[in-house]
């Protein structure tokens, strides 16, 4: 009877069952950890995508400060340029004339005006010279005047324009 009963055990699937269920939860908690690690591998690669834009991000905030640097250095430059022409203004001012400081957009042009009008006065002097190496000289100086004011005053116009788009 117990060879028969051991038969019998043999053929039951009771036991092949038993055995299935456990290699499938074996196999469904090897999956289980292979999905825990496909996950951090998925966090680690979000991360790394994360890290290499802050990277990029960071080069491109150290290229702006670069520039904002250059363009900070190039504004003192500049700011110690114009005090030191407005020194120069200053100092070559004819006597009586008086500017504000800085100068405003009237009293560079009140200074073209000035010289226009002695540049007429001048011309008006040199109607009563003889004509001749003298006459000529002067006339030529007083074109020269002429010219370079009106240089300066299309100058005026342009500086101030850009000034008052500037924001400045």
């Amino acid at each position: 009877m117990a060879i028969q009963t051991r038969g019998k055990i043999k053929r039951c699937d009771h036991g092949e069952l038993e055995s299935q269920q456990q290699i499938v939860f074996r196999a469904s908690g090897l999956l289980d950890q292979a999905d825990s690690l496909l996950g951090a591998a998925d966090l680690c690669l979000r991360a790394a995508g994360k890290t290499a834009e802050v990277r990029h991000l960071l080069n491109r905030v150290d290229a702006v400060a670069d520039e904002a640097d250059k363009l900070l250095e190039r504004a003192l430059v500049g700011e110690g340029d114009s005090a030191r022409l407005i020194e120069g203004a200053f100092d070559s001012l004819p006597q009586g004339y008086e500017l504000g400081f800085p100068p405003s957009h009237e009293d560079v042009r009140d200074l073209i005006t000035g010289a226009d009008a002695r540049a007429d006065e001048a011309r008006q002097l040199g109607d009563e010279l003889p004509a001749g190496d003298l006459g000529a000289a002067l006339s030529e100086r007083i074109a020269q005047v002429r010219a370079r004011a009106s240089t300066l005053s299309g100058d005026l116009a342009r500086v101030w324009n850009a000034e008052d788009s500037s924001g400045a």
